[in-house]
């Protein structure tokens, strides 16, 4: 079991550790170069980038403390959001 004393140490050196690391990133001004080669494989494995909708039934109604949030307007708007993103993996939560 850790005392009160203990506790107080740990939280002080995290603070301290904090407090140093933040001092310590300063904005710079310097230009940083990045180099991207298009014909060097990172990964075999990554297959894209992926979305999750998470269905709320509760707050997606005319009687809902939100109100009905998916309109045709943001239904358009999320189209228009997956045909520019062309998530290859969607995982949908459905309440069940």
């Amino acid at each position: 079991m850790i005392t009160q004393l203990l506790r107080s140490v740990i939280l002080t050196l995290a603070l301290i550790l904090i407090s140093i690391v933040y001092l310590q990133a300063q904005p710079t001004t310097e230009a940083i170069e990045i180099t991207i080669y298009p014909s060097k494989v990172i990964s075999e494995e990554f297959i894209g980038n992926g979305v999750q909708w998470e269905a709320y039934p509760h707050g997606d109604s005319d009687q809902s403390e939100w109100g009905n949030l998916m309109t045709e307007d943001n239904w358009q708007k999320l189209y228009k959001r997956l045909d520019f993103v062309k998530p290859r993996l969607i995982r949908l939560k459905v309440v069940g």
